[in-house]
This record gives C-alpha cells, structure tokens and sequence, in this order.
C-alpha cells in the first residue's frame, strides 16, 4: 500500500498564530461594539426627528451627506484589507486545491475501477443465472416432450389392440378403419414450472454508491407557469428577475401585472 504524503496545513499559515488570531478576533469584536452603539444612537436621532421648516429640512440633508461621507471615508479604509483576505482566500482555495487534487483523482480512479469490475461482475452472474434458467426450462420442456410421446405410444398400442380384438369379433374392415384412424384423446401435460434464478449482487464495503443526477431545462415559461397557477407545481422553483420587474413598472406607470403590487419608492 503506498504512503500518503503528510502536509502540514494550518487555518492561516505563517501570517497568524492561535494567540494572533484570538486577538485579532477579540478587536474587531470591541470595534463591532462600538459601531453598533454608533448605529443605535443615529436611528434614535433621526426616529426623533421631525421636519417643520426649510430650515430643519436643510439640517437633515446636510447631516445625511455627512452620514454619506463617512460611508465613503469607512469604506476607503475597510477596503483594501478587505482586497487582501480576498487574495489570500484565493491562495488558500488554490493551495488546498493542490494539496488535495492527486488523493482526489486517485481515489476516484481506484473507485472507477472497483465499479467497472463490480459492473463487469454483476453482468457475469446475470449471464450466468440466465443460463441456468434456461437449462431448466429446457429440461422441463425435455421431461414434457418425453412423457407426452409415451402417453401418444401407449393410446397408439391400445388402438391396435382395440382393432385386432374387434377384427377376432368379425367387425368389419370399415369398422376396424375406423378404430385405427379415430382422433386421439387429448393429452393434458401441465405447463412448464419457470424456476426463477436471480443474480447475487456483489456488495463491497467502503465503496460510494455513485448518485446520479438530473437537470431540468425550461422549453416552455408559459406552460411551467400554466402548471404552476393550477398548484401541480411549487412556485419556489422560479425566481423572478426583479430588476426587470422594477424596469417594467418604471416604463409603465400604472400597469397592471397579475400578482404583483406596485408600490412607489420614497
């Protein structure tokens, strides 16, 4: 059995240890704090706030722009960190993605064959209880064929003695004739017994059953959607493109969609 080269992998190498990392958890925890009181106190202010002269309404704009700036300024700030996980998430994927690509493949090449040969395997016993049921009904036919001749031979024997018996009573030849050609009794022979043979499959412990999938491709949206409305299929499997929803209803001030409810944005 080959040995698995061992690799080393760690949940940030190199760049963080535990303790750095718990740190570093423990401060954006304290910031997240600090801007979700942030947060509260702003919702309060503007919940309490209340136009009733141009004067406040300019206040609220400019303290709007101001909350608008400091998105702004945050995100500037936030963003190139952020920039960088990303390129280092994709580092990791990549790495983990070569330190697992050859044990993938060649387990699932190994799982390949074991299930070709299984396949080869399962095949080969079928054929071969096939052939068996065959041999059987063949006998049986054999064994059917057989006794129906002997039961033919022996109503054959009886006819010629019937005839020679009624020729020593002086029957007429036409009579005898008649004996010797009449039609024999039917024969029942009971119907062949179908013995069926069935193949063991072959079960192997650890080996995957292999799922098979399917994919649905839409041909028809009306008939789908028809089928939908009756109830025969669940709506969850669409979803709408609301995007082009919204384009609609801004193009078309006051259309009436079926099931939809166009409401105005403030």
């Amino acid at each position: 059995m080959m040995k698995l080269i061992k690799v080393p992998v760690t949940p940030l190498p190199i760049l963080l240890n535990a303790d750095a990392k718990e740190a570093l958890e423990a401060k954006i925890k304290e910031e997240i704090a600090k801007y979700e009181a942030e947060a509260e106190d702003i919702r309060a202010y503007v919940q309490s706030l209340i136009i009733t002269d141009l004067a406040q309404a300019n206040d609220a704009i400019a303290y709007a722009k101001g909350l608008k700036e400091m998105v702004k300024t945050r995100t500037a700030v936030m963003e190139p960190a952020i920039n960088d996980l990303h390129k280092f998430h994709k580092v990791l994927t990549t790495f983990r993605g070569v330190a697992t690509a050859g044990l993938t493949e060649g387990a699932d090449k190994l799982e390949a064959g074991v299930r070709k040969w299984k396949a080869d395997e399962e095949r080969k016993r079928a054929d071969e209880a096939a052939r068996r049921q065959r041999d059987i009904e063949a006998q049986q036919r054999k064994e059917r064929e057989e006794h129906e001749a002997a039961i033919r031979k022996q109503q054959e024997d009886e006819r010629i003695a019937e005839a020679l018996n009624a020729e020593k009573q002086g029957y007429t030849d036409e009579e005898i004739e008649e004996i010797l050609t009449a039609p024999p009794e039917p024969v029942y022979m009971p119907p062949v017994q179908r013995v069926i043979t069935s193949a063991a499959p072959v079960k192997i412990s650890g080996l995957r059953n292999k799922k098979v999938s399917y994919t649905g491709k839409v041909v028809d949206i009306k008939t789908l959607c028809r089928a939908i409305a009756e109830g025969r299929i669940p709506s969850t499997i669409i979803d709408v493109n609301q995007g082009q929803l919204n384009k609609l209803v801004n193009i078309m001030p006051g259309v009436t969609i079926p099931g939809v409810v166009v409401s105005k944005d403030i």
